[in-house]
């Protein structure tokens, strides 16, 4: 027969395992949630932390967005600049399957359009609901980005 001892330790043991699981977890999950909002807020210092910190560019957070598509989302130009330099991935969709250059042209960024494109992101590609770029920015009424998104074909 297994003494009381025995089961409480193990059952301490477990609960410790479990709680160290989720503590790691959370750490993990708030580096990321705290990098991509950065990039979000435009806080180009925050940004370069976490870079030097050694955070995967590409990793997703807050709802699985990435760094490059909610500052190509907010216009940060210059935070896209550097996570371009740090191997951002231009046409990496993020979970609802949109690019970085969807939502740019969606709100009327036309410096990041003309950068992203200059950074090889795709025009044509199709996103979630099978719009492209063009189509997003001509639903918005901005006539310059889909011009300039046509000649980039």
């Amino acid at each position: 027969m297994i003494s009381n001892s025995i089961v409480r330790g193990v059952l301490f043991m477990n609960l410790i395992f479990a709680f160290t699981l989720i503590f790691v977890f959370s750490c993990t999950l708030t580096f990321e949630s705290k990098f991509v909002s950065a990039a979000g807020n435009g806080d180009l210092e925050q940004v370069k932390y976490f870079l030097k910190k050694g955070i995967n560019v590409n990793c997703r957070a807050n709802d699985d967005w990435t760094a490059l598509t909610i500052a190509a989302t907010e216009g940060h130009l210059e935070v896209i600049k550097l996570l371009v330099d740090y191997d951002a991935d231009v046409n990496f969709k993020e979970g609802g399957g949109n690019t970085a250059l969807f939502w740019a042209a969606h709100y009327g960024h036309i410096n990041v359009v003309v950068y992203l494109l200059e950074q090889g992101a795709h025009p044509d590609k199709k996103c979630f609901d099978c719009r492209t770029p063009i189509e997003a920015a001509a639903d918005n009424g901005y006539q310059n980005i889909v011009k300039v998104l046509k000649q980039a074909r």
